[in-house]
């Protein structure tokens, strides 16, 4: 699980007041937690890393997939799945990768409780910068994640800011 900074911890303790101190200060570190460390990783992949590479780092919990071309994200082939759990949330965690380089370009987490993206886009909205509406970013950290609530499904889609060259991105 990642550490939440001294500034992301003030902005979840800001939020929580008046509200469930305890549960928003979770959410908080859930969200810390699927934000990367100050590099331009999340968590254990690195953008541009081979489908084996997410697989062998995930320590077992992602498999290898043959996503179909209706399975794509911005043109990305999904080739791994597996499950991440942070702060008591569990998500079902997809892997995207260039079909030019081969190269990691873009993660979707689906929430296991689908009533969950309004606490966790509030509390994304209070560390990243907003950049459109639900799209936050850290140009820091080099990650941009875009939170969907619609039509009964809820993800939150992570990617690089400034992809490599060879993303396809």
């Amino acid at each position: 699980m990642a550490i939440l900074t001294i500034c992301e911890y003030r902005q979840a303790v800001e939020l929580t007041e008046g509200r469930s101190s305890m549960r928003f200060f979770w959410v908080a570190v859930a969200v810390g937690a699927l934000s990367a460390p100050a590099s331009a990783d999340w968590q254990y992949t690195q953008w541009g890393m081979s489908a084996d590479d997410v697989v062998a780092a995930s320590d077992g919990s992602v498999v290898e997939v043959q996503g179909s071309t209706g399975e794509q994200v911005r043109g990305q082939d999904l080739r791994a799945n597996g499950n991440y759990s942070a702060a008591g949330m569990t998500f079902k965690a997809q892997f995207y990768f260039s079909p030019l380089s081969g190269g990691l370009s873009a993660i979707r987490l689906h929430p296991e409780n689908k009533n969950a993206c309004p606490d966790l886009e509030r509390e994304i909205s209070g560390i990243y910068s907003r950049i459109g509406r639900s799209e936050y970013a850290s140009t820091e950290r080099n990650l941009r994640v875009r939170v969907t609530n619609a039509f009964d499904k809820c993800f939150l889609l992570y990617a690089p800011v400034t992809p490599n060259n060879d993303t396809g991105l």
